[in-house]
């Protein structure tokens, strides 16, 4: 709606802005008049000074965008000019900045002033500071935002990757300045390491800096456990040599955020606004409630992997069961590819267990198979797996192999591990072990046909002459062939 005014000459149009003047000069919200052809500013009320802390006179004459500073990246500005070209109104909600520097929220309704021939001869505006009320919302919408973020699809990233989304998602409602991660060791010992936002490159000159010292509010939230903040940042006690570069980057306000993992603090979320004061009991509340939602989200993960752990262990001997086996030996298959090496499938079957158990019990059976499952799992090299396929059959897998021979010294010292004597009770158990191995490359790539492939090989080692038997029997495609090794 375009507000019509009496058609006027250059004489008295000063007398009109000074009429204009007088009705605003009571007037609740901040009011601007602009001349239409050059957008500069020809008087400001005083809501408007109070609102953003400069007087008329730093005022008149400029282009009203100064009150965005830096921050020039915002599609309520482009709607502004869309506007402004065209001579129509404008209504949004934008981010200006003080005096001071400090950041409001602004929203802001522009309407053409013309003629009664239809020239447009101003435009005004009017302001309202509607920070409380745009925090509140976008303290919602991240509330809402991070609730979504948190489910099972993070379950497979590590926590500080996890914090690290968080922190974008707080970022992107344009609440605080600066969002950063650190990783919690001890008093002594906290590790920054990350951060985003728009005043991300100020961290080396405010944290970095050598007369900063630790952070005070990360050391009292150690001491408390609670969250901590500090609405003047600036002027802590604790920061007063750093001070002016604090308020020259628009360190204004900062929180602290404890997050715990198993009972003790283990990472920080620290927060920083370019505003004064931001920190209310609402805001507290906010990220108590966003604390709370990590910390659960962290423990239904822990909880998740624990699980997800135990379906991937046999329950008695804790070696690697068969399921995770196929998703081990996928990954093994890349890597020997890449480095070219040789890999071991070596097929273990104990000689004699059956007698122990039909003999002794399950009760002797479960021992000897738990005690030679911790066996083989330290007697493997880093790197390599033991498997309990069930019952008493056992695979190894060898990675990062250059050749054949270096399979006789490994499976001499399994051999020699397997047959140390066992103690039950007041019985000595004695076992031996019958092995087959296949190699890759050069068998099939078919984890089911390599497997079937060993226990072949195996099968032949269990039924050959002990006597003259060597250490394995070895597959070897594609004839189909055996052949006795060692």
């Amino acid at each position: 709606m375009k507000t019509v005014i009496p058609s006027y000459n250059e004489d008295d149009s000063v007398l009109e802005v000074s009429f204009f003047k007088k009705i605003a000069e009571g007037a609740p919200v901040g009011i601007l008049l602009a001349d239409s052809s050059t957008h500069l500013i020809v008087y400001a009320n005083p809501a408007f000074t109070r609102i953003t802390g400069y007087s008329e006179s730093e005022i008149v004459g400029r282009n009203c965008s100064f009150l965005q500073g830096g921050d020039k990246d915002q599609i309520e500005i482009r709607r502004i000019r869309e506007a402004l070209s065209a001579g129509v109104p404008f209504h949004g909600v934008l981010r200006n900045y003080r005096k001071d520097g400090s950041l409001f929220y602004n929203e802001l309704s522009i309407s053409p002033i013309v003629n009664s021939d239809g020239t447009i001869q101003y435009f005004i505006g009017y302001q309202q500071d509607v920070t409380q009320e745009k925090r509140r919302t976008l303290f919602l919408e991240m509330l809402i935002g991070i609730g979504e973020l948190l489910n099972e699809t993070l379950f497979e990233k590590s926590n500080e990757s996890i914090l690290e989304i968080v922190n974008e998602k707080i970022i992107r409602t344009s609440l605080f300045h600066i969002a950063s991660v650190s990783e919690v060791k001890g008093t002594d010992d906290i590790c920054y390491l990350s951060a985003v936002g728009p005043g991300v490159s100020s961290v080396p000159d405010v944290c970095g800096n050598p007369a900063a010292g630790p952070c005070p509010l990360t050391l009292k939230a150690w001491s408390s456990n609670k969250i901590v903040l500090d609405n003047h940042y600036p002027d802590n006690p604790q920061r007063q040599a750093i001070r002016d570069v604090m308020i020259e980057q628009k360190w204004y306000s900062a929180v602290v955020v404890p997050i715990f993992t198993s009972g003790k603090m283990s990472y920080v979320l620290g927060l920083v606004s370019a505003l004064y004061g931001v920190f209310d009991s609402e805001a507290i509340s906010s990220l108590q409630r966003i604390k709370t939602m990590i910390e659960d989200f962290f423990a239904r993960k822990s909880e998740f992997l624990s699980r997800f752990e135990l379906s991937r262990r046999d329950p008695m001997t804790g070696l690697v069961n068969r399921l995770a086996f196929g998703e081990i030996f996928s990954e093994v298959l890349v890597r020997t590819r890449q480095k070219e090496t040789m890999t071991a499938i070596v097929y273990v079957d104990l000689d004699g267990f059956k007698l122990i158990n039909d003999s002794y019990g399950h009760e002797a059976g479960d021992r000897v198979l738990t005690v030679l499952g911790e066996r083989l799992r330290h007697v493997v090299r880093t790197g390599d797996t033991a498997v309990r396929l069930g019952g008493d059959e056992f695979l190894l897998l060898l990675e990062g192999m250059e050749n054949l021979l270096e399979m006789d010294p490994f499976l001499e010292r399994i051999t020699r591990i397997i047959e140390m004597p066992i103690i039950w009770k007041e019985n000595q158990f004695t076992i031996q072990a019958s092995f087959g191995v296949t190699i890759f490359p050069g068998d099939s790539e078919d984890v089911d046909s390599l497997l079937h492939h060993a226990d072949q090989a195996m099968y032949i080692h269990k039924r050959s002459d002990r006597e003259t038997r060597g250490l394995y029997v070895l597959y070897s495609p594609p004839e189909e062939s055996f052949s006795r090794e060692g």
